[in-house]
């Protein structure tokens, strides 16, 4: 009986957020209509659905629509520096760099590797990590290290095996102030200057 009033009452204030009402930071809100919501045609999908076409990329790569997303997410940050894996990412490096014609992507091929290079990040940089990779696992380590305003997105944390419990543990760091889960991937922004607070927003 419990799950029957639960259930529909979970799903009533998942479909709220995800239209903006209870949202209390603006930041948030204006990260929900310009990027995980945005429906504008932007000049460049065009041409980069034409490079996804050609390409030979195995099935690591993500979908067209996590693609699309974070060329929003590269034009809404700006980031100077993109730190992403070396394997698997070849298209969404692509659409990142479409999104910021300035940023710079650095490559990494192991866990050690990313928490070296997180030393050294530029302010304002986008660091990538698929959940399900060795990488992951230093995460919680490479966290700290980055700068304050530096934004992590991680893939796949609706992996019930790992990438959840990653997830959970990372939204308990001190220094995350804002949290969204978008059930396939969530992003994880460290800027004191933010509304603190978690948001689940469906993509």
């Amino acid at each position: 009986m419990r799950n029957i009033i639960y259930l529909p009452l979970l799903w009533l204030k998942r479909f709220r957020q995800n239209k903006g009402y209870g949202v209390q930071s603006p930041f948030a809100y204006r990260f929900l209509q310009d990027v995980v919501k945005s429906v504008w045609p932007y000049y460049a999908y065009t041409e980069l659905e034409t490079i996804r076409k050609k390409s030979h990329e195995d099935k690591t790569q993500n979908d067209k629509k996590t693609d699309e997303f974070l060329f929003r997410l590269s034009n809404f940050l700006q980031p100077p520096t993109v730190l992403l894996p070396a394997n698997g990412t070849a298209i969404t490096q692509q659409y990142l760099e479409a999104g910021c014609k300035n940023t710079q992507t650095i490559h990494y091929h192991n866990g050690e590797e990313m928490l070296q290079l997180c030393k050294k990040l530029s302010p304002n940089s986008l660091l990538y990590v698929d959940s399900t990779s060795e990488s992951a696992d230093k995460l919680q380590s490479a966290f700290p290290l980055l700068d304050e305003k530096a934004v992590v997105y991680i893939k796949g944390i609706d992996n019930l095996k790992k990438g959840r419990q990653l997830w959970d543990t990372l939204c308990k760091e001190p220094a995350v102030v804002i949290g969204i889960d978008m059930k396939r991937a969530g992003i994880l922004f460290k800027n004191t200057k933010l509304t603190k607070g978690n948001y689940r927003f469906q993509l």
